[in-house]
This record gives C-alpha cells, structure tokens and sequence, in this order.
C-alpha cells in the first residue's frame, strides 16, 4: 500500500555551536543523557495540533500572576520554547513539590539573603564568603530578574529558559576563558571599592580548596530565586543549567524594536555586558573579529570598562550576527522544602538596617574626597560610570552599593582605542 504523504507546522532551529558557553566543569558535570543538542538542525520539532491546547493550558498554569514585568520582553512563542526544551529531554511539567502553599509563597528580599547566606545584593550568581558558606552548606544562588529572563521560572519547579548576550564565533574553550575574565574583573573591582572605602591594601588570598569547599563546587545545581516584584524573590527550587540553540537572527530581528533597544541600553552600561563592548571594540579597531588571545588581553586590562560603545553600534552586533542572545535551559532537579522552611520562619523576624543617605554612602566611597573644583566658564565633563546592577532594574535593598567612576584607557598617540 502507498504510504501517504502528511503535512504539518513544524520548526526548524540551527544550532550554533557558541551557544555551548558554559565552564567546562559545569558542562562534564551536565547529565549526558540528554538529547544530543548538536543535533538538533536535523531534527524538526512538531507541536500536533491535538496537543497544543493542553501545552497552553500549562504554560498558563506556570506563570505567576505576582511577578511584575514589562509586556515588551524577550519572549520566544511556544513552539521555539518547547522545542528547546525537547532538545534538553525537559518535560513542561513542573517538578513536584509537596508544601504548604502559605510556605511555598514566602518572598524574600536581596538583603536578607545577603545578610543571612552571603553574596552580594546585585550579582546573579554572586561569590558567597567562606563564613558563610561553612556555616550553611549553600553557595550556588543565581537570582534572576524576569525584566531580561521573562521565561525564566516564575513558579516552585517550573522549567524556564535563561538569557544572555555574548560575542558569536567563539568556542567553548574561549568562551570559558572570558567568563574567567569576567569573574576576575568583578573581583578586581570589588577590591577596587575596599580600597576606597577602608583606606587599607587588600591582599589577594592563596586559596587553598580543602574537602568541604571541593564538595559545594562539585554541585553544580543552582539554587534558583525569581524577582517577583520589587523586594520579593522567590525560592524556585534547585536548577541544572544546561546550553539550547541561541536564538537565530531571524528571532532577533522578530522581537519587538523596544525589546532590542532594552537589551542594547542595558549592555552599554552593565559590568556584564563588558565583554560583549570588548569585542565590538576591537571588531572596530582590527577591522575583523579578534582572536580569543586578543580578547583575553582586552578584558584584562581591567583599567578599560569599554564604556565607549553606544547602544547603537550594540545593536547593529546583533543584527549583523556579530552578537547573539545565548539561551540556556533551566530544569528544576530538587526542591529544599526544609530550606524554604527556614525562610519563611527567619525573614519575618528579620529587620533590615536604616539606609544611609546618600552623602555618607558617597563619602565612604571617596574616601571623604573633596568634590573637584570646575573653573568658571567651562563645562563639567560627563562622567561615565559602569553601572554594577547586573541585570536587576531596582534599588531591591538598602545595601546595594552605587559603582564609583572607572578610569578609562585612551591608549597613547602610536597606539590609540578608536572607539
């Protein structure tokens, strides 16, 4: 008998293998059972119309009705969702958790977290002292902001997906190395702002990792919190990250112009988004991509915040390719139902300090330092300043630290930054 021939809606999504950017450790630690994702160019992923009614229905079910967020977000519709969950062997049914909702739902804010569990109150995914971490047993905390991941969790064991921009042609190795660069650029600045405020060297520590530290770093779950709304994150459960297809040119060009300009303002500023200003800098300057030696150099050359780079010459990256929105598949693994326990019995108890004003934050920053004098008639240069939010939108605590002015490189006059 002839074999009939059948029509559908499908969607085909390449792969780009610069979409593979997580540590090397992370990516060995990943469950290799997963559907292999390079192949996924090969495969066409099809949502029967029997079955898209019901996906509906549940991507409905996980989405929080408390979380504020702005309705010109990054989003990619349903196909290209489940599609890059498919390819990670991730259901979209949640993870069971068995709490009583009134526990389930308590809010924390960055403060507490910082104050209770260590970290600082802006990082997504921030260093947590050995205080800290020794006393707890947890140090893997990644706090997203649902402004740029909207399809982030917004519910206890959702799966989700996570965002970022990185420069496209790179491999895993080079990849890994600038995010190295990143990590040790943060340091340096943080050392940067002691020195500021304490009048004292910082001297860098040998770090010697004994069992129990080796043990913390070998778990490569991430403890997840979602931004709900202004000073409410909520505890999402233990996550594996894993790499999906970066979103193609195509889905960049589809999202709404609102949504790009946001990204490419909030690259211009961010320390995170310094790698991404490195490389168009240096695409500028060589006429060609930089090799990943020349990036390296570039990103530590921690004097250079790449500042120069508008948000224009950002976005004209991602429309040419030069840039990608890198996505990463997030799968709730685990839920601590005793460590939600714990905060919603410890943050009602807990009382934040007063904020300081303004002039003593700026003092303490200065060092006391005498504003600097302007001569009569001339115009007071415009400062640019890095701003350290990462990706949270909102003074969320009374802790967060406004970033002191950060020296830009010139280069000299047989080697100027043409920016």
């Amino acid at each position: 008998m002839a074999r009939r021939r059948i029509f559908m809606d499908a969607v085909i999504i390449p792969f780009d293998r610069t979409s593979r950017a997580h540590a090397d450790a992370e990516r060995q630690a990943l469950d290799q059972s997963a559907t292999d994702i390079e192949t996924i160019d090969d495969d066409i992923f099809v949502i029967p119309e029997s079955e898209r009614r019901a996906l509906e229905e549940t991507m409905e079910h996980l989405k929080n009705p408390k979380v504020k967020k702005p309705k010109d977000a990054l989003v990619l519709d349903l196909n290209k969702f489940v599609a890059r969950l498919v390819a990670n062997n991730i259901s979209l049914e949640p993870y069971q958790v068995d709490l009583e909702p009134d526990i389930k739902e308590c809010t924390v804010t960055r403060d507490f977290m910082s104050k209770t569990y260590g970290g600082s109150t802006q990082d997504t995914c921030p260093s947590v002292a050995a205080k800290f971490w020794r006393n707890t047993h947890l140090r893997n905390f990644m706090y997203l902001n649902l402004i740029l991941n909207p399809q982030a969790p917004e519910r206890p064991g959702a799966p989700g997906l996570l965002f970022n921009a990185i420069p496209s042609g790179y491999n895993d190795a080079d990849l890994s190395a600038f995010d190295k660069a990143y990590e040790a650029y943060k340091d340096f600045r943080k050392s940067r702002q002691q020195k500021k405020g304490n009048h004292v060297a910082v001297k860098a520590e040998v770090k010697v990792e004994d069992e129990e530290e080796r043990k913390i770093n070998e778990d490569k779950t991430k403890i997840l919190f979602s931004r709900l709304d202004a000073n409410e994150w909520h505890y999402q459960g233990q996550y594996i990250r894993r790499p999906a297809p970066n979103l193609t040119l195509e889905e960049w060009k589809q999202q709404k112009l609102e949504v790009r300009k946001l990204w490419a303002s909030k690259l211009k500023d961010n320390v995170w988004g310094r790698t991404l200003r490195a490389n168009i800098t240096l695409r500028r300057r060589l006429g060609r991509k930089p090799t990943g030696a020349e990036m390296n150099d570039a990103l530590y050359d921690f004097a250079d915040g790449f500042l120069g780079v508008t948000q224009d010459r950002i976005l004209a990256a991602f429309n040419s390719g030069q840039a990608v929105i890198q996505v990463s598949t997030l799968q709730c693994v685990a839920y601590k139902a005793d460590f939600q326990r714990n905060l919603a019995e410890k943050f009602p108890l807990y009382e934040p300090e007063p904020k300081a004003d303004k002039e003593t934050k700026a003092a303490a920053r200065k060092g006391t330092a005498k504003p600097a004098k302007t001569v009569a008639g001339q115009k007071r240069k415009r400062v640019v300043v890095e701003d350290d939010s990462e990706d949270q939108d909102d003074n969320d605590s009374g802790d967060e630290t406004a970033e002191g002015q950060v020296y830009r490189h010139r280069g000299t006059r047989s080697r100027p930054i043409v920016l």
